[in-house]
Parts: structure tokens; C-alpha cells; sequence
């Protein structure tokens, strides 16, 4: 019965080192952000933009086009006939000259 208690001891006191190494690691990281994260980073928890244990902050966007505007894009885009090109898992071989082509008629259409 010693022997089992003294062994839980040890684990706990080996758990309890693990996570404070890991908290002090957290506190050296979070030390290190630029000022501006810092001030953002709460707000992004809350909006769920950043996940637990996760060291990549990516600041929110706004966006200044109107549903219309993206839709139209989305439409060229397609017209054009690039989202063909993007179909899979390959990308595609943006030197090539059909996509070339392909990417000036889609310029042509939003008025690039």
C-alpha cells in the first residue's frame, strides 16, 4: 500500500512539474507577442478565432465588398475559367500559358 502511494506521489509531482514548465513556457510566449496581439488576443479568444494551446494569431478582417461585388467576382472568376484550374487537389501551373490567358481574360472582366 506504501509502495502504490509513494508511486502516485511521484507521478503527481512529475505531472505538476510538466504543467508548470508548460505554463512558463505559455508566460515566456505570450511576454514575447508584439503589443498590438496582446491587446487583441482576448477579443480573438472570444470570437473563437484562436484555439487553445494554439501559437498562430490571425487578426480579423473586414471586408469592404458588397455581397454583389463578390458575386460578381465569383462569376468572372469562373467565366473565365480559373476555378476549373483550382479543381482538385493539384495546383495548377500558373506559367503556363493557358492559364495565363486565362488569368488576363478574368482581369479583362473585372476591369484590371
Amino acid at each position: 500500500m506504501k509502495k502504490s502511494f509513494v508511486s502516485i506521489a511521484i507521478a503527481l509531482s512529475a505531472l505538476a512539474a510538466a504543467v508548470s514548465a508548460q505554463a512558463a513556457n505559455s508566460a515566456a510566449v505570450q511576454d514575447s507577442l508584439p503589443a498590438q496581439v496582446q491587446t487583441e488576443q482576448p477579443e480573438a479568444r472570444v470570437a473563437d478565432n484562436v484555439q487553445r494551446g494554439d501559437q498562430t494569431y490571425i487578426p480579423p478582417t473586414f471586408s469592404t465588398l458588397s455581397r454583389a461585388e463578390v458575386n460578381a467576382d465569383t462569376a468572372a472568376w469562373r467565366k473565365a475559367g480559373l476555378a476549373d484550374e483550382w479543381r482538385g487537389n493539384a495546383t495548377p501551373d500558373i506559367y503556363s500559358l493557358e492559364y495565363r490567358r486565362k488569368l488576363a481574360y478574368y482581369q479583362h472582366l473585372i476591369g484590371q
